[in-house]
């Protein structure tokens, strides 16, 4: 698996996974068509490209053999980083490829300098929450799980 990164991320990680060999996570534009395409399915349809284009979002994209498999969004909230929009095709879940993004997204959050990450997921994405419960995001009072990096 390589990680790459464009703009103000670079992104280095390691997954162990043999299935993964040719699978490749990089920051990509959300106007790209496949970015686009990736965060429609992850949105159930409400898409915001206005937030996925500020400053602060960073949108990275797993390819598998050069096609676009997954995503997910961080969002640089200066004391905390922000998961949101994970998402695997449903054709290659269960192969590893949702926590290597979390990976990901924790080494970019890492390389900006945050020291934390939070999520909000609903309760009805409790499929979505596992590759973050095996990197060690616990609950929190209210409705976000949050791990110190």
């Amino acid at each position: 698996m390589s990680i790459s990164g464009s703009g103000r991320l670079a992104l280095e990680t390691t997954v162990h996974s043999v299935d993964l060999d040719s699978l490749s996570i990089r920051i990509e534009s959300p106007a790209s068509d496949a970015a686009q395409r990736l965060v429609r399915q992850s949105a159930d349809g409400e898409v915001q490209y206005d937030d996925l284009t500020a400053p602060n979002f960073e949108l990275l994209v797993a390819r598998l053999g050069g096609e676009p498999v997954g995503c997910i969004t961080l969002v640089d909230h200066l004391r905390y980083g922000e998961a949101c929009r994970l998402f695997v095709s449903e054709e290659v879940r269960g192969r590893g490829i949702a926590l290597a993004l979390v990976e990901a997204l924790e080494a970019a959050a890492r390389d900006i300098g945050l020291r934390r990450i939070r999520i909000a997921q609903p309760v009805a994405a409790r499929a979505s929450l596992r590759p973050f419960t095996r990197k060690g995001y616990r609950a929190t009072e209210d409705t976000w799980m949050e791990k110190a990096l």
